[in-house]
């Protein structure tokens, strides 16, 4: 009752591997370290230093969204999962480009009951220079993405108060420099888009003491001109 991601350069041992901590475990998921190639040749790896068996989902969230390398980080490729687990959430939104990794592992991190980090290097991620998330040619429509992504990730910690407010303090900032960006390289979609979050979120802005003088500024600044 099993489902892995694909793993291109998986060996059956590895997965054998993968499988034996998920199974010791109990648990819903495990995750492990990985090895990320690009076209040169250089690789770099990364992986948990300890073996954990977690089962706060909040707990694990919170680890994941400020470090990407923690509890296997907002990826699916370096994951397997028991199928039961994977049938309680939907898969991919499709409407995302960018950042749909992080908003999926959002989702499923929120569902699970168990999950265990291996600490051994279990996977190659081969970086293609010609990538969706490595070229600029639809860089507007990535960030309109990557907003959209945040949106429902803030919409799914709802039930987790001290999370949710965690994160909107750490994403609001981003809505004023987005509209800056927006403006300088003339992305009228994402100035469009970005402007209707910041006139939602204006409010919470504005009164938040965590906010900086820089991004205090910034945020008046828009205020004038619209």
């Amino acid at each position: 009752d099993l489902h892995s991601f694909p793993t291109r350069r998986s060996s059956d041992l590895e997965i054998e591997t993968a499988l034996q901590y998920l199974h010791e475990a109990d648990a819903d998921v495990v995750t492990y370290g990985w090895l990320r190639c690009d076209e040169n040749g250089n690789c770099w790896e990364t992986m948990s230093e300890n073996y954990e068996v977690l089962v706060d989902p909040e707990n694990i969230l919170y680890r994941v969204l400020t470090n990407y390398s923690s509890c296997g980080g907002g990826y699916p490729w370096n994951k397997l999962w028991k199928t039961a687990a994977l049938k309680r959430i939907q898969l991919f939104d499709q409407q995302l480009c960018y950042f749909e990794d992080l908003e999926w592992c959002v989702r499923m991190l929120l569902q699970i009951n168990r999950l265990v980090v291996c600490p051994k290097c279990l996977y190659c991620y081969s970086v293609h220079p010609l990538s969706v998330s490595n070229i600029d040619k639809n860089k507007e429509t990535k960030e309109i993405s990557y907003h959209q992504a945040m949106e429902r990730i803030l919409d799914n910690l709802r039930g987790f108060p001290r999370l949710s407010t965690w994160i909107e303090n750490k994403y609001h900032p981003e809505i004023i420099n987005g509209i800056l960006f927006a403006i300088k390289n003339g992305y009228t979609k994402l100035y469009r888009y970005l402007l209707g979050r910041f006139y939602f979120s204006k409010a919470k802005i504005k009164a938040a003491c965590w906010i900086s003088v820089k991004m205090k500024t910034r945020y008046y600044f828009i205020n004038l001109l619209f």
